[in-house]
Order: C-alpha cells, then structure tokens, then sequence
C-alpha cells in the first residue's frame, strides 16, 4: 500500500490529497468500465449511480486541491474557478 502521508524533512506532515483523490477516481473509473463490459445495461451494474458520484466527487477534490496549490499566487485572479474546469472536462 502506498503511503500518502508522511512527514518531511522539515519535521512536518505532509498529505497529498490530490494523488489520492485522482488514483481513487481513476481506480473506481477503471472497475466501473470493467463492469460496463460485465453487464447487459447501467440499471444492471450495482451501485452505478453512487459509483458515478464517488468517481465524480474524488475527481473533482483533486483538481481542486491542484488550484489550490496555486492560491498564493498573484495571477489567481486570471485562473479559471474549478467549477469551471470540471464541468469544461466533463463535457469534453
């Protein structure tokens, strides 16, 4: 298992969410497209829509986390809101 958290050489924790969140999200992406194959329909795969959901939420988290290592910069004003983002990158 890998780890996600660990603590750095300047004695802090460190947690990188948005590794987590976007392996989770591809992870659950990959079984659900396996059980698409698997199943006659949609209504037939168990738990689709809070699968849906689950992808979506982990997806969305790790994008977030993203633009929100770049906060402190002073071009912020000029970046797109990650709203924005994911419902461009869902409907691409």
């Amino acid at each position: 298992m890998r780890y996600y958290c660990h603590l750095a050489a300047d004695g802090v924790d460190s947690t990188n969410l948005q590794l987590y969140a976007l392996e989770q999200a591809a992870r659950c992406w990959n079984e659900l497209a396996e059980d698409q194959v698997r199943y006659p329909s949609a209504e037939d795969i168990p738990y689709y829509t809070e699968r849906l959901a689950f992808i979506l939420s982990c997806f969305g988290l790790s994008l977030t986390q993203l633009l929100g290592q770049n906060v402190p910069s002073r071009e912020k004003k000029k970046m797109d809101q990650a709203g924005d983002l994911l419902t461009a990158l869902l409907a691409a």
